[in-house]
């Protein structure tokens, strides 16, 4: 079975404590990114702020 790592993301509290610091207007750095884990990061916290 495949696995979808935004699904995974999302359901990390590292992922979800973000996601709230960026909803209140915190601003963010990302250092030492590479590959395809910020663009999956960065889906899973549009995808959470998207949802009710």
């Amino acid at each position: 079975m495949p696995v979808d790592p935004v699904q995974l993301l999302q359901a990390d509290p590292t992922t979800a404590a973000l996601a709230q610091a960026l909803s209140r207007g915190r601003r963010v750095i990302a250092a030492g990114a590479s590959g395809s884990s910020t663009a999956f990061l960065a889906s899973a916290i549009a995808a959470m702020a998207r949802a009710p």
